[in-house]
């Protein structure tokens, strides 16, 4: 906590005023509201198929949903694949499904098939003017929780010149005299003012790289906002997962409502976890700032929180994943992976 806390201390040095006529946030004390929620299906699904591969063993792994305030992995099924929960290797640990499935006839040798049905309660929540009447129990994160969602990472890398000059240029520094709540609100404002949204799949979304742009996706507008609060102090993080909505076209195999999809939650001080969708916000500048903060409806998945995985092969090391949307696979034995047909898919529909 120190060396943050020395970086915060060199931020606040000399740091520009906000920009004068921005629209405050609009409560003075507020608490968020959520539903009991529902329960909605998700079905996960991968094939393979390489006809040069000559398989001894697959390595195969799904997500599994953290719990939080606005989920709970209620349970998942995956048939014959066995999938066991283990922890990536990277420092936060974050919990995936893996299964090895060792080749045991001939069709097994270049085709590979698994599918993971999870049943996920989804709670509504959104925030609502004055204290907590409630006194519900709110997601407090660890001491070591709480270091984390301040640090910077591979893609949070707000430690670097560059972006230090962004965010004195456009006044992202908190002021000393300033909530939380107000900084992450016109934080928010500022970007989605700077930014126009546009999807490039191979963009470079480190924060480093995105600040000499003008334009990015809901990844990168999230990485951004988090960066930002990270950089001055306030607790920030990733949710990347998929939609989930009970109106899918479930015959398909990847439906619009498959669409992968990521938005951010900050902390705030008796409060919790304060959810905001950017890329929506980007997307619809003509509507209310309040409509994209504060709110998350009960339609969206977090397959994991915050980028940057570290995935163990066990045959060639370790890869890292930035998004961990999709199943991901590795083979040992003889033959090459080169023509391989890999198909995967997302269906969803309210749990039976």
């Amino acid at each position: 906590m120190r060396t943050i806390g020395l970086f915060l201390t060199l931020l606040l040095t000399g740091c520009s005023a906000p920009s004068a006529g921005a629209e405050p946030f609009p409560y003075k004390s507020f608490h968020m509201e959520q539903t009991s929620g529902r329960v909605l299906n998700g079905v996960m699904s991968l094939k393979v198929a390489g006809p040069s591969i000559a398989a001894q063993q697959w390595l195969l792994y799904f997500p599994c949903p953290p719990g939080m305030n606005s989920q709970t992995l209620v349970s998942f099924a995956s048939g014959d694949a066995k999938f066991q929960k283990v922890v990536e290797l990277s420092s936060a640990k974050r919990e995936v499904l893996r299964a090895r499935i060792p080749v045991t006839n001939s069709t097994g040798i270049n085709q590979i098939s698994a599918r993971c049905n999870y049943r996920i309660r989804i709670m509504e929540r959104g925030i609502a003017s004055g204290p907590d009447a409630n006194d519900k129990a709110l997601e407090v994160p660890t001491p070591a929780e709480r270091v984390r969602y301040v640090s910077p990472s591979t893609s949070y890398d707000f430690q670097s010149p560059i972006f230090k000059t962004w965010l004195n240029t456009n006044a992202l520094l908190k002021q000393v005299s300033e909530r939380d709540v107000d900084f992450a609100w016109r934080a928010f404002a500022t970007i989605r003012k700077l930014y126009e949204y546009k999807y490039v799949q191979a963009q470079n979304r480190s924060v480093s790289a995105l600040c000499q742009t003008n334009s990015t996706d809901c990844g990168g507008l999230s990485f951004l906002f988090i960066a930002t609060l990270r950089a001055n102090g306030v607790p920030a993080r990733a949710l990347i997962g998929r939609w989930l909505k009970p109106d899918a076209q479930r015959a398909a195999a990847e439906n619009e409502d498959g669409k992968t999809h990521v938005k951010a939650e900050f902390l705030a001080n008796k409060v919790g976890w304060v959810p905001v969708d950017l890329s929506q916000a980007v997307s619809n500048k003509t509507q209310a700032q309040s409509e994209y903060f504060g709110k998350c409806s009960a339609d969206f998945v977090t397959l994991h929180i915050d980028p940057d995985m570290e995935m163990d092969t066990l045959w060639f090391g370790t890869e890292s994943v930035p998004f961990f949307q999709s199943p991901l696979y590795w083979v040992s034995g003889t033959g090459s992976t080169g023509g391989a047909i890999v198909e995967t898919g997302w269906q969803t529909g309210p749990a039976k």
